[in-house]
């Protein structure tokens, strides 16, 4: 949910296939990504699929190292032409033309297919510089206190995303959003709570 929203107002790439849809028994996790979004990048005209994925975890390097596994088992795994299939198959989100547009654009056989595959990856993870800010009575201090805390702290997010991912996959691009949460695990007890 949290990153479906980063793609669609940051981005301005709509969801095509929500997989939680697809699931068959809720109590499975999907296999491949947690969904796809889509956008035409206007410097070329191509069209590019988001295949997503989130992983939240109290230790953001834990977190990245999960992410790291999907991704490679995506791929290795060949998933890519599977969910290429949900989306001719199963994508309700777009409007007529957009649709042939997009299956125009993933039809092997059709001269102006071209698209490009890029990885949207939302990393989550428990920032204890959040007791600090829980001191602080002034909601002005602590927005300006975040926001300086959060840009010192992401060099070394994006160093060791560079570590982790060092070699691995260099033909496909992500997007990554790094965002800190005071307590990861209240995090998803209260959106369990919300949506059962």
């Amino acid at each position: 949910m949290l990153l479906y929203l980063l793609l669609e107002a940051g981005l301005g790439a709509p969801q095509m296939i929500t997989k939680v849809e697809l699931k068959t028994n809720p109590r499975l996790e999907v296999n491949g990504s947690d969904g796809i979004h889509m956008r035409i990048d206007p410097s070329d005209g191509s069209l590019v699929v988001y295949f997503c994925e989130s992983k939240l975890y109290a230790n953001v390097s834990n977190a990245m190292r999960s992410l790291r596994t999907s991704l490679e088992s995506f791929h290795r795994d060949r998933l890519v032409d599977h969910e290429i299939g949900l989306v001719t198959s199963h994508f309700k989100h777009a409007d007529a033309h957009l649709r042939e547009q997009v299956l125009r654009y993933l039809d092997p056989d059709d001269p102006l297919s071209i698209y490009r595959i890029e990885h949207a990856c939302l990393v989550g993870f428990s920032w204890p510089e959040y007791e600090t800010l829980a001191r602080i009575s002034s909601r002005q201090e602590v927005i300006r206190r975040f926001v300086s805390e959060y840009d010192h702290a992401i060099p070394s997010l994006a160093e060791t995303f560079r570590e982790t991912f060092n070699g691995v996959l260099p033909k496909y691009h992500q997007e990554v959003f790094f965002l800190p949460f005071d307590c990861v695990q209240r995090f998803r007890d209260a959106f369990l709570r919300e949506v059962t």
